[in-house]
């Protein structure tokens, strides 16, 4: 210690040189690797290193090993004892992130590994078998599932997306798409890069703007099911070398936009209504003000009562069931459930993105006052209709919504086109029926949802 506060000034100097040439030396390696001998290079790792898992983990432990001995040598036979207790903090620290990770779910070594081993540059990779191919498509979806959209701060909002957007990309990314990209790609970066990285970051940034666009998604309702369906939106995908996997920001503005509008769309009846109110109350006074001859203010009368039962029978028709189903607390908290419960109870049918799209409006109809639309469900036939009854027997059982019996049978009747089946008593009876209510294990899985959305 004597010796470097002696010369102090030399020893940084030569400190701060040693760090320049390292620097210099590691970027040469760097860039003569990646120009010339990458493709080798990643061969020569493929065959070592990443050529099975317990290799792989083998060398991460080796080398944690090496560093814990080198800092105890350091501690006990060396005067440099604060290098080692650097070491062992470091070491410390990474242990107790990489426990905290792997309890949250969020770091699995055996599952990482495989994203390593195939995160390779596009030219190297466009040189594989079709196996490894797939190998590498499935490393991505893997990845990306086991990914959490930190930059959301709502955890109600975070958890759905997780649950109905990145839990399902494998029905928005095909390995038919990924391979074809890369197929007719030139670009310099990692397949994990183009992908995994770049696409994360750029749904993070979508998912802000559509915040922005529709001021925290009040102007949806807070509907989160439009931002999950957006975001699986296909037609809305992009692929280019230097920004990879991405949603095109003027199609996806557009397709807010036409949201939007229908939203909009549903004050038409309403409005409708007020202009009607308006224009009696209007012609009333007009007639009254008036000396018309009794011809005249017979056919005013006519045209009063003609308007007045267009408003009566406007009424009639959208606000006289409202009262009859009644939801308790937050009733966008539903639409998760009903996700669960149809892939329960349906798996993998194709009807289930259009049931649930019109289960939320036909929720919407009974929760929010501004809408007027009838919602009408034409593709549930009488099976379906018992199964939509055991659903909401779940929910009458943990009193999200209340409701009797046979006002619930004429509503889902109602609106799924199914009248003629007013006789049919099996229809009521499936709020009893064990074969149109959930199994034990059923129930446990909808429960797990329940508990996070009602109970957290």
């Amino acid at each position: 210690m004597g010796v470097i506060s002696d010369n102090l000034g030399l020893f940084l100097s030569i400190t701060v040189l040693s760090v320049i040439a390292f620097i210099i030396l590691f970027k040469t390696y760097v860039y003569i690797t990646e120009k010339y001998f990458l493709d080798e290079f990643t061969w020569l790792l493929q065959k070592t290193i990443f050529r099975s898992y317990f290799i792989f983990k083998f060398t991460i432990l080796s080398i944690l090993f090496a560093y814990a001995i080198i800092a105890i040598y350091s501690i006990i036979f060396t005067p440099y004892w604060y290098y080692g207790v650097f070491i062992i903090l470091s070491l410390s620290y990474f242990f107790y992130k990489t426990t905290k990770s792997r309890k949250e779910g969020k770091l699995s070594l055996r599952d990482d590994f495989f994203f390593q081993k195939y995160s390779t540059k596009v030219s190297f990779y466009n040189n594989q078998t079709e196996e490894y191919r797939r190998e590498s498509f499935e490393s991505i979806i893997d990845k990306i599932k086991r990914t959490e959209l930190n930059g959301i701060t709502d955890t109600a909002y975070k958890n759905y997306l997780f649950e109905n957007f990145i839990l399902k990309i494998d029905s928005l990314l095909t390995f038919e798409y990924y391979d074809n990209k890369l197929y007719n790609s030139i670009s310099d970066h990692y397949t994990a890069t183009l992908f995994y990285r770049k696409y994360l970051k750029n749904v993070l940034e979508i998912i802000s703007r559509i915040d922005k666009q529709t001021d925290s998604l009040s102007n949806l309702n807070n509907d989160y099911q439009i931002i999950s369906e957006t975001l699986l939106n296909i037609k809305l995908i992009r692929f280019d070398d230097n920004q990879g996997l991405h949603y095109d920001i003027s199609l996806v503005d557009l397709e807010i936009e036409k949201i939007l509008n229908n939203e909009n769309d549903n004050f038409s009846i309403e409005k409708s209504l007020l202009i009607l109110s308006s224009s009696i109350e209007n012609l009333k006074l007009v007639f009254a003000e008036n000396n018309l001859i009794s011809s005249l203010s017979e056919k005013s009368d006519n045209i009063l009562q003609t308007l007045s039962d267009i408003k009566v029978s406007l009424e009639k028709n959208l606000k006289n069931n409202k009262h009859l189903l009644k939801f308790a607390g937050d009733s966008k908290k539903i639409y998760p459930l009903f996700e669960r419960y149809l892939d329960l109870k349906y798996k993998n049918d194709g009807r289930l993105k259009g049931f649930k799209i019109q289960f939320i409006k036909f929720v919407k109809f009974f929760t929010d006052e501004k809408v007027y639309e009838e919602p009408s469900i034409n593709s549930f036939d009488a099976k379906d209709v018992k199964y939509l009854m055991g659903f909401f027997s779940y929910l009458n059982a943990k009193k999200i919504a209340e409701y009797k019996n046979f006002d619930l049978v004429l509503l889902i009747l109602k609106i799924t086109k199914q009248e003629i089946e007013i006789k049919n008593t099996s229809i009521e009876h499936a709020l009893r029926n064990p074969a149109f209510k959930l199994s034990e294990l059923e129930e446990k899985s909808i429960n797990s949802v329940y508990n996070r959305l009602f109970k957290s």
